[in-house]
């Protein structure tokens, strides 16, 4: 797993039929079950990310989503499952 100085873990979505690659820095989840995420969609690395508070089951959706798509996950969806302490 990949994680930066602070505390997030640095998920690459490879890219799909109609979307680019993403960069997503996952935070720790809270007790209330949301997550600090923050996006670089479609390869705009130069750009600032978008940083929204979601929620871990939709997280995981999106990212279990782009693996159903043929989309390249990394790291796999197992180490993000227990980085968001899903069992």
């Amino acid at each position: 797993m990949v994680t930066t100085g602070g505390g997030e873990l640095e998920v690459l979505i490879g890219p799909g039929v109609d979307a680019g690659e993403t960069l997503l820095l996952v935070g720790r989840p809270r007790a209330d079950g949301r997550v600090l995420v923050r996006a670089w969609p479609g390869g705009a690395w130069a750009r600032e990310p978008e940083a929204r508070e979601r929620s871990v089951a939709d997280v995981l959706r999106e990212i279990e989503g782009a693996v159903r798509q043929g989309r390249s996950v990394r790291p796999e969806v197992g180490a993000v499952r227990e980085w968001l302490e899903v069992r």
